[in-house]
C-alpha cells in the first residue's frame, strides 16, 4: 500500500481519529481519577446497591503511553517518515 492510494489515506485518517478520540477521553479519566484514586466502591440503600469500578491511574497512563505512540506512528505513514532501509558501516 502506498500513501498516494487515497483509500490508504482515508482509513489511516479515519485510525487517526479514532486514537485522537481515546486518547482524549483517557486523558480526561486520568485527570478525573488523579485526586480520588478509587478503584472500587459499592453504595448500599437498603432498596438497592450500586458497585463502581474504576482502572488504576497507572494503567491508565500505560493506555497513553500505546496510544501516543500509535498516533505518532500514523502520521509518520502519513508524512512517509518512516524508516525504509539503513545501511551500517564500522569506522576503521
Amino acid at each position: 500500500m502506498s500513501i498516494n492510494d487515497p483509500t490508504y489515506k482515508a482509513s489511516l485518517d479515519a485510525r487517526l481519529a479514532a486514537k485522537q478520540a481515546q486518547l482524549t477521553a483517557t486523558q480526561a479519566a486520568i485527570l478525573e481519577l488523579i485526586p480520588q484514586n478509587i478503584e472500587e466502591y459499592k453504595m448500599d440503600s437498603g432498596e438497592m446497591e450500586q458497585r463502581v469500578r474504576r482502572r488504576k491511574v497507572k494503567e491508565l497512563q500505560e493506555l497513553q503511553d500505546n496510544l501516543e505512540s500509535e498516533i505518532d506512528s500514523i502520521y509518520r505513514r502519513l508524512n512517509g517518515g518512516s524508516l525504509v532501509s539503513m545501511n551500517m558501516r564500522r569506522k576503521r
